[in-house]
């Protein structure tokens, strides 16, 4: 087995995952140490922010939401009718899952324009989705409770 043709075979495939493992690490260590870290102990901005957007769309559609932020607690509490539906903390935000498609379309080789313009509406899409997630969520823990 000839490890310098396997190299040479597989280098486009070998420089997409470096570039795709060492932003990945970058933009997660980046959240976890950094972006996190502010807001102990507190609810982090992002979390919060899309608790609120979530209670907000939910009263659109006709559904008595309200979101409060405890201090002291990494938490915001969506309560639907006056009764606790769901509990959004960091691992609601989003930020991680963005965080890995940004390393993925990064990772390719091409233009770098095309790419951010495509970041741009793959995070908002994300975000929406992740609206609607916690959307549902919240609906389906009031009406199985």
């Amino acid at each position: 087995m000839d490890i310098k043709k396997l190299v040479t075979d597989f280098r486009p495939a070998i420089l997409f995952l470096g570039k795709f493992l060492g932003l990945y690490a970058l933009l997660s260590i980046s959240y976890t140490k950094g972006y996190l870290g502010w807001f102990s102990p507190n609810v982090d901005i992002m979390s919060d922010w899309i608790a609120h957007q979530t209670a907000f769309v939910m009263n659109i559609f006709g559904i008595e939401t309200a979101a409060y932020t405890w201090p002291g607690f990494a938490r915001t509490d969506i309560y639907i009718s006056g009764k606790a539906a769901v509990s959004v903390v960091e691992g609601c935000n989003g930020l991680a899952v963005m965080a890995l498609f940004v390393s993925f379309i990064l990772a390719f080789s091409g233009d770098l324009k095309e790419k951010l313009k495509f970041i741009r509406w793959g995070l908002l899409f994300i975000h929406l989705v992740n609206i609607v997630r916690i959307f549902l969520l919240a609906v389906i823990a009031t009406k199985f409770e």
